[in-house]
């Protein structure tokens, strides 16, 4: 996953073993498709831009995709 993050390009800092920051101009959608592919279909993403306060995320639960959902812009 490490090398799918470097592979944008931009600045990034790993927060703790699993959570990740990355600062530059790519939209939630594009990256969470490109990391996705790195990743394995046990595994759990989600992605924030919070420039422009829209996320993406794979494989979790539907209860919580839910949640998210109803409660992005609340």
């Amino acid at each position: 996953m490490t090398q799918a993050i470097e592979a944008f390009g931009c600045a990034w800092a790993r927060i703790i073993k699993n959570v990740f920051y990355m600062h530059g101009d790519l939209d939630a959608e594009f990256v969470g498709t490109k990391v996705w592919a790195a990743m394995n279909m046990d595994d759990k993403l989600v992605v924030i831009d919070a420039s422009k306060n829209d996320a993406r995320w794979y494989n979790i639960k539907p209860e919580i995709s839910d949640f998210l959902v109803a409660n992005w812009r609340a």
